[in-house]
């Protein structure tokens, strides 16, 4: 079930860093824009899907999950002025809980590369979990994202 709250699209900033050497700081300056769809596809205004975000300096892709909105984002940042939607994952909160955090990780040796998302249950009644999916790379990143496994968290 959807919920009834109209949100709206949010907008992931692409900022270029500009230093001021005389005058000792660092402006940002906005370099490009570029709206994320909800869960149906539309784009509404403070709907939640981009709270949080983890960037694959390796391949250039921007990794951007929305809780609110059950999703995830994979963005192509090869060039910064003009970032690229390439892939945009649903998420079922109900099945799969709401996804709360997500990390590129690269490891030592092949086969050592990965997205970590962690989900937590809605209803707080259960135990979180992580499910894991291979990286893209820019040479395949036609693709979709590639399901690897989903462990369960405990409570500390």
């Amino acid at each position: 079930m959807l919920s009834k709250q109209r949100c709206a699209p949010l907008v992931v900033l692409v900022v270029s860093w500009l230093v001021a050497v005389s005058e000792g700081r660092i402006e940002f300056k906005p370099g490009a824009y570029l709206r994320l769809p909800d869960a149906t596809n539309a784009y509404k205004l403070n709907s939640g899907t981009a709270n949080k975000a983890s960037y694959d300096e390796q391949e250039n892709f921007l990794y951007v999950i929305g809780h609110a909105a059950d999703t995830l984002h994979v963005v192509n940042l090869t060039d910064p002025n003009k970032p690229v939607l390439l892939d945009t994952k649903t998420f079922n909160k109900y099945n799969q809980g709401l996804p709360n955090a997500v990390k590129v990780c690269r490891g030592q040796g092949p086969g050592r590369e990965f997205l970590a998302i962690s989900f937590e249950d809605p209803s707080q009644m259960f135990k979180g979990h992580v499910h894991f999916f291979q990286l893209l790379d820019a040479h395949n990143y036609h693709r979709s994202l590639h399901y690897l496994v989903d462990i369960v968290t405990t409570n500390s």
